[in-house]
């Protein structure tokens, strides 16, 4: 019983000391532990076909002065050749995209006097500033169609005279609080209000706006309206700093010269000149703005009162842009530096008949105005241009 006891401790000492033979009989192969003097004795008779690093590092003591020579020569061609194949294959699949930063300051005509939506179809100006700072429960895109901005959804009801919508939930104002159905019930319901003395009263009446929840709100109209959405791309103001304002002195109110939105810009500062009038606004960037962030990180605007000193000031280098430049004015802008394009606008052009007067009752005369005029030269009309500083 002693013996077999030391019998496996026999055998690991036959297996440690003869170790190239196999466990058992006959020619199967046999891989043996892979201690120190087993890996120096392969080493030896099975000598690796590729160099490793540390053998390469002798390169130069093995290799003549004229091998050498011709080593790095075939080593540099080497490189080169396989960075042209490498760009020759990745470059048709490179895309191009901007990126986040950089500044540009516009020259606009005219001077911001209600930064709010409920006031700027007034002014020029104010329009321009109320479609960065602030979004809407939809926007247009570039064909004019009404896509949803701060609306996640929506649905018709009722024979499409209701339409109830979910706001999304990640929209902010640039305060930080989340926009939400009481927003927008207080700015549809101040577009109303007669006291607010908005140009859009006659716009919103006979629509009532209902709070469903938190983020649901339901628009109901007296009848169907087809272009309901179109009138919901109204900039939403937040309540919260808003309802404490009396209705009476809205236009007076300081958050029309400083507004807080939820569009992607911000009001960074503003300068104002010893009689009030603005001179400058500089706007940055929202970095979580809920929708299609800009990759201009600042935009500044500077205000003149005509379009001369705006293009004095675009060619003295002090705006960046100029937007709406007549093509006869182009050439006193254009230089090397400055270039100019086209923007295309989309516009109709109407013409309305009072059929109350007597001669145009005739269905005749107003036929026969309308074959004299001459569609083609309206359709050539010439687009303005935006020059820019390139």
């Amino acid at each position: 019983m002693s013996f077999l006891r030391w019998l496996p401790l026999i055998r690991e000492w036959r297996r440690r000391i003869f170790f190239w033979h196999g466990r058992s009989g006959g020619s199967r192969e046999f891989i043996p532990d892979r201690h120190d003097d087993h890996a120096l004795v392969l080493t030896v008779t099975k000598p690796s076909h590729v160099p490793r690093w540390q053998q390469l590092r002798f390169l130069h003591r093995l290799l003549s002065p004229k091998e050498r020579k011709i080593f790095f020569l075939c080593a540099i061609v080497f490189l080169i050749s396989a960075s042209i194949g490498l760009v020759s294959v990745l470059r048709p699949r490179f895309v191009l995209v901007p990126t986040v930063g950089g500044s540009m300051t516009e020259a606009l005509v005219g001077t911001p006097k209600f930064i709010n939506p409920l006031y700027a179809p007034q002014n020029d100006v104010d329009r321009d500033l109320v479609a960065l700072i602030y979004s809407g429960l939809f926007r247009t895109d570039d064909q004019l169609i009404p896509q949803p901005d701060l609306a996640e959804r929506y649905r018709w009801i009722e024979d499409r005279r209701a339409l109830e919508m979910t706001l999304r939930k990640d929209a902010r104002f640039h305060d930080g609080e989340p926009v939400t159905s009481d927003d927008v019930v207080f700015t549809y319901q101040a577009a109303q209000n007669p006291a607010w003395r908005s140009p859009l009263l006659r716009l919103y009446r006979g629509i009532t706006v209902t709070r469903i929840d938190d983020y649901t709100v339901q628009f109901r109209s007296d009848k169907s309206n087809p272009s309901l959405l179109y009138d919901l791309t109204l900039g939403i103001l937040p309540a919260h700093l808003w309802e404490d304002v009396a209705e009476t002195n809205a236009p007076l109110a300081d958050l029309n010269i400083r507004p807080v939105g939820s569009g992607p810009y911000r009001v960074s500062s503003f300068t104002r000149d010893s009689k009030g009038a603005i001179l400058t606004y500089t706007l940055k960037r929202v970095s979580n703005h809920y929708g299609v962030k800009p990759f201009l990180q600042e935009r500044a605007f500077r205000f003149y009162p005509d379009r001369k000193q705006a293009i004095a000031a675009m060619r003295g280098n002090q705006v960046d842009a100029l937007a709406f430049v007549s093509w006869s004015e182009v050439d006193e802008v254009k230089n090397e530096r400055i270039h100019a394009f086209s923007i295309s606008l989309p516009q109709e052009t109407v013409a309305f008949f009072n059929t109350n007067a007597e001669i145009l009752k005739d269905e005749r005369v107003r036929q026969a105005l309308g074959l004299a005029i001459d569609k083609q030269e309206l359709s050539n009309i010439d687009y303005p241009a935006k020059a820019f500083v390139l």
